[in-house]
C-alpha cells in the first residue's frame, strides 16, 4: 500500500513539474521583446552602396543604434526593442535618405530598403 502511495505521489510531481515547464515555455514565448531589422542601400541607379551609415533610432526612447552597409549594401540589426522606428542612411557624396514609422513587432524580421522605400542619389 506504501509502494501505490508512492508512485501516485510521483505522478503527481512529475505531472507538475511538466505543466510548469509547459505554462514557462508558453510565457516566455509571449514575453518577447524584440526584433530585427534589415535592408539593403542603393544609390538612384539601383546599384548597392557599400559602407552608408546607418542610424537606427527608437521614436518613443529615442536610443539609436548605428552600423554600416556591408560590402553588398546590406544590412541586419537584431536585438532591437520593439517598437516604432526611425532610419537614416548617410554617406558622403549621397543625399542623405530618412524613413520614419518603421514598426517592430516581437520575435519579427522588419526591412527598411532604400531599394523600395526610395533611393539615394548623388549630390
Amino acid at each position: 500500500m506504501t509502494h501505490t502511495y508512492g508512485v501516485r505521489l510521483v505522478g503527481i510531481l512529475v505531472s507538475g513539474v511538466m505543466f510548469c515547464l509547459i505554462f514557462a515555455s508558453a510565457s516566455a514565448a509571449q514575453i518577447a521583446t524584440t526584433a530585427t531589422l534589415n535592408g539593403s542601400v542603393t544609390d538612384s541607379s539601383g546599384a548597392f552602396v557599400p559602407q552608408a551609415s546607418i542610424v537606427v533610432t527608437n521614436e518613443g526612447t529615442g536610443v539609436s543604434r548605428t552600423l554600416e552597409s556591408n560590402a553588398d549594401g546590406r544590412f541586419a540589426l537584431p536585438g532591437l526593442t520593439i517598437g516604432t522606428y526611425t532610419v537614416v542612411v548617410t554617406k558622403q557624396g549621397f543625399q542623405k535618405y530618412t524613413v520614419t514609422g518603421i514598426i517592430l513587432r516581437p520575435e519579427s524580421v522588419t526591412s527598411a530598403n532604400p531599394v523600395t522605400d526610395g533611393r539615394l542619389s548623388h549630390v
